[in-house]
């Protein structure tokens, strides 16, 4: 997301304006997938209905997940989990998410009907948390639509109101194992955020504290106790243990898992991928390489050559094999609208060591320079201490 790239280029100050959209800024990667359902009064056949349409929609099973929906239509006619799950549906299947897709309209119409029957449901107590959660997950989701719309304000609008309700969600965690994965998630972020993003420092003080020990606890729960998002808590998971705590060999435990049960989701396919690449799996990722380069969608095409070429370079030390399949990613990458911040960087990343390795060393500088700056990988930003070391000892 494009405010998420540039937040180091804000300077933040104590006016609302800024305040809101530091706030924005925190919750919006914590929940823009957001996709687990909830619905505490469900019994055992609803629970599996809506369970079962999940698993079709995250394993990319879209007829059958349609007709799952006609009768969560008919079961829940006026309850938020139709209209919820409809957007989770139009999530899927634009994933990554762009605004030029014929299905971009369709999904934000089925959040705002999410919001519109949760405020019906937030009047009674005793569906209150059911309600809270609805409402969070709709709300955090059109912080991105707007945000793609280029519309700060309202994203800012929808930023104050996911934090009220995910804020209430604090209280709900210990009763409501769903709840344990948007708490992990704030926890992990609110701690994270400030390292990564250091502008943002003089306004933390108005959020909930963050620790990220116990971010990472909260979502461990919620992958062994949650009805509804268990799967998302295993990809956040993964996620963190790649990006920020270098750790692929944990990662793998849950892409494994997701990969295994959502054969047909290359979006879990290539996170899998990556945490197989990093813990130096290199045969068991490259089956899994092909079926990305096979995909018609540009962002995992992309992400299959960046692959390809990472295991050509470690592997295989085929230098010219590895730049070429390097350069062909940075290339789809360039023309694609999908977030491919973190894709470049290892892209970059390795075509500089490349470049080292030939005693290209402007050559080398070049790329480093673009992993300073776009990556936010632990590993990416070891590697350019790593790499200026190298270059300031042989200056000497």
């Amino acid at each position: 997301m494009f405010y998420i790239q540039n937040a180091n280029r804000l300077t933040f100050n104590f006016s609302a304006t800024k305040f809101k959209l530091c706030l924005s800024l925190i919750l919006a990667v914590s929940f823009y997938i957001c996709q687990g359902q909830y619905s505490i009064n469900s019994n055992a056949a609803d629970e599996k209905l809506v369970s079962s349409t999940m698993d079709m929609i995250y394993n990319f099973e879209f007829a059958d997940a349609q007709k799952n929906l006609i009768e969560i239509k008919k079961r829940f006619p006026n309850h938020p989990i139709y209209h919820f799950i409809s957007a989770m549906y139009c999530y899927w299947e634009m994933v990554p998410i762009a605004i030029n897709h014929p299905r971009y309209k369709t999904y934000e119409y089925h959040l705002l009907k999410t919001i519109e029957l949760s405020m019906l449901l937030l009047q009674k107590k005793v569906h209150r948390a059911e309600a809270c959660f609805y409402l969070m997950g709709a709300h955090s989701s059109l912080i991105v639509v707007h945000s793609k719309n280029g519309d700060l304000t309202k994203a800012i609008s929808e930023a104050r109101k996911t934090y009220i309700y995910m804020k209430e969600g604090f209280e709900y965690a210990e009763r409501y194992p769903d709840f344990n994965f948007s708490t992990g998630l704030y926890y992990f972020y609110a701690a994270q955020f400030p390292e990564t993003y250091p502008a943002i420092l003089p306004v933390m003080w108005f959020f909930t504290k963050g620790d990220k020990e116990k971010g990472v606890n909260y979502l461990k729960r919620s992958t062994k106790t949650a009805v509804f998002s268990k799967s998302e808590s295993m990809f956040f998971l993964s996620h963190l243990y790649l990006k920020y705590f270098n750790q692929p060999s944990e990662a793998v435990k849950y892409t494994h898992v997701l990969a295994e049960k959502y054969p047909n989701n290359s979006f879990y396919i290539a996170r899998h991928t990556e945490a197989l690449i990093l813990q130096h799996q290199y045969q068991e990722a490259k089956p899994l390489v092909e079926k990305l380069l096979k995909n018609p969608i540009d962002f995992f095409q992309m992400s299959g050559y960046l692959f390809s070429g990472m295991i050509e370079m470690y592997d295989n030390h085929d230098y010219a094999g590895a730049k070429k399949d390097l350069e062909k990613s940075l290339q789809i990458a360039a023309t694609t609208k999908k977030q491919t911040a973190d894709y470049e960087s290892f892209a970059h990343l390795c075509l500089g060591l490349i470049s080292e390795k030939e005693h290209n060393y402007k050559k080398a500088m070049a790329h480093f320079d673009i992993v300073d700056q776009k990556g936010e990988y632990t590993l990416h930003q070891a590697e350019v201490k790593a790499f200026k070391q190298r270059m300031k000892a042989r200056n000497r």
